[in-house]
């Protein structure tokens, strides 16, 4: 009983109309508030399977900005197919000549650079719970539409979010954050760098006002006037501690959002503990091929390695794997979790840290997610449902997306940081 009620909530929720994958039964009528009902009335152990028409995956995405610090402010483009053409809005290079200038001298045009962009979407699957307790909580609240569809969009968001900025694309993904090279990555491609580790620069890597200066001055001056820091929330409560009590010339006391001089946006999924190289940490190389699946790795030297610290094989490339270790015997490194993905013999194995943070320093427009709300039903938005007896709804989602940055010459990133 509950299962049914809950059913038809769920058809008022989706007012906006979701087009329900489903086979008629025969001599069913086929009206189209029957149909509705009919695509959310599954059976207590099956499923169903929710695909979103365009106009509703541009509601659904609107539900997605209010849940992301990022998405809201970044460049949301919507996809008819795999595959879209863009136009860049931040310029690359001059376009101003003399009236005289011919449109098709050559030697002048090459100095533009492309001003389109070409995005490919990605499909990506992910799956979230739904309990009995949540829904029943908002249908006692009489919020259960709005409600709902937020804590959908939410949970979706959050795994986009941590994507968006960490993916690292590699050959035959196990994950999503495979797929793409996010931001960070992307950014270590060619925007403006400042490392907080660079001993030669800094004194130590903690979170300090110097370091945001100095990216504010990488950053070209054409590009300067609507770039703000988008930050963990470590890092922000990091600096905010220091510089409160600093005078309103550095640090805007009145809460206006501020890194030194420059506002910044909270991106709380951001995280506070990437990899870092731990100077005179232990340092050697692998002896043997490690097979994906398995624990141990066969290293030339052990010297240095104990249990507890953490390394990482392949840093700087994408092949980079993060491990604890569990154990050590000989040259026989026990680690505390499966090795995601075969380890070469040679690759290096590195101590590390982790405790690494990071800010860039970008106009957010300069940040494009891409996503796929046309095309045929396969390609759109859709979820299926699972009802667990007793416990909830399952939700299987998937989508198809593209994660870009415009102008990397736009972009500083402040890598390295650490958060106390």
């Amino acid at each position: 009983m509950k299962h049914n009620i809950f059913m038809r909530l769920l058809a008022q929720i989706f007012s906006f109309h979701l087009v329900a994958t489903y086979v008629d039964e025969p001599g069913s009528g086929g009206g189209s508030d029957e149909r509705l009902e009919k695509a959310f009335d599954a059976p207590t152990l099956g499923s169903k399977l929710v695909t979103l028409r365009e106009e509703q995956a541009v509601a659904f995405i609107d539900y997605m900005k209010d849940e992301s610090a990022i998405l809201k402010k970044a460049r949301v483009e919507r996809m008819d197919g795999p595959n879209k053409t863009i136009a860049k809005l931040f310029v690359i290079g001059d376009f101003l000549y003399p009236g005289s200038h011919s449109e098709v001298d050559t030697s002048k045009d090459t100095t533009f650079g492309s001003d389109t962009l070409e995005l490919k979407s990605e499909l990506v699957r992910g799956q979230f719970m739904v309990t009995d307790q949540e829904l029943e909580d908002n249908i006692e609240k009489g919020k259960i539409g709005e409600k709902f569809m937020r804590m959908i969009g939410k949970k979706v968001m959050n795994e986009l979010d941590v994507l968006s900025f960490y993916a690292r694309k590699r050959g035959n993904p196990l994950t999503v954050n495979q797929l793409f090279d996010g931001f960070k990555y992307r950014s270590l491609e060619g925007a403006h760098i400042i490392d907080a580790a660079d001993t030669d620069t800094f004194a130590d890597r903690l979170v300090k006002r110097e370091k945001f200066i100095k990216a504010i001055k990488a950053m070209p001056s054409k590009f300067a006037n609507d770039a703000e820091f988008i930050t963990s929330r470590g890092v922000v409560i990091d600096y905010t501690e220091q510089y409160t009590t600093i005078a309103d010339s550095l640090v805007k006391t009145d809460l206006q959002r501020t890194i030194a001089t420059m506002p910044y946006t909270q991106a709380n999924l951001m995280r506070d503990g990437e990899p870092v190289l731990l100077g005179g940490g232990a340092a050697t190389t692998t002896a043997s091929v490690s097979a994906a699946g398995q624990k141990v790795i066969a290293v030339t030297s052990a010297t240095g390695v104990t249990a507890g610290k953490a390394f990482v094989t392949d840093i700087g490339t994408e092949k980079e794997q993060v491990h604890i270790v569990a154990s050590v015997s000989a040259s026989n490194i026990t680690m505390v979790s499966n090795i995601m993905y075969e380890i070469e013999s040679g690759a290096t194995f590195t101590e590390v840290t982790l405790d690494g943070s990071d800010a860039l320093l970008t106009d957010p427009k300069n940040l494009i997610y891409a996503i796929q709300t046309g095309g045929s039903a396969s390609d759109r938005i859709s979820f299926e449902i699972h009802r667990i007896p007793g416990v909830g709804y399952r939700y299987y989602f998937k989508m198809r997306i593209d994660i870009q940055i415009e102008n990397l010459d736009a972009v500083v990133l402040v890598k390295n940081l650490k958060v106390i």
